[in-house]
């Protein structure tokens, strides 16, 4: 069954970044946080140039050539539902090396109002894909 999974996640092998498909700024990512998968806007993105971090503004067609990258993070409620806010009411955006990025959903099937995201169709379906209890086991940074 994994393996039927598999097949039917469009590059996971990139986590959907490619020349195809490139990562922008303003669009969605999953994410994960310790053991919490989390849908990601993109904020900003930097790429390490003489030891020092520069504002990328254009595509990234792979990860690897970013240093840094800032996400407003939205945690999960129920199913397909997340919030932009904690308990605390605060917002949580993030600063650091993209390797927690575990697929690009672009702005597939993503639905914000105020501070409330919920995903649809094909990016409800890959979502629950990874969190899935062996699949989200592996891929626990």
């Amino acid at each position: 069954m994994l393996i039927l999974l598999f097949a039917k996640v469009p590059n996971i092998d990139c986590a959907n970044i490619n020349t195809d498909n490139p990562l922008l700024k303003n669009q969605f990512v999953i994410a994960i946080f310790g053991s919490t998968l989390c849908v990601a806007h993109v904020v900003a993105m930097y790429y390490e140039v003489y030891n020092y971090h520069a504002y990328h503004e254009g595509e990234v067609t792979d990860l690897d050539n970013l240093s840094y990258i800032i996400l407003h993070v939205f945690l999960p409620i129920h199913h397909n539902i997340f919030s932009s806010l904690t308990i605390e009411k605060s917002k949580i955006f993030t600063h650091h090396h993209p390797d927690n990025i575990v697929y690009y959903l672009a702005n597939m099937d993503v639905v914000v109002t105020e501070n409330s995201l919920s995903l649809k169709g094909f990016g409800k379906i890959i979502y629950n894909y990874f969190n899935c209890g062996e699949i989200k086991v592996a891929i626990v940074v």
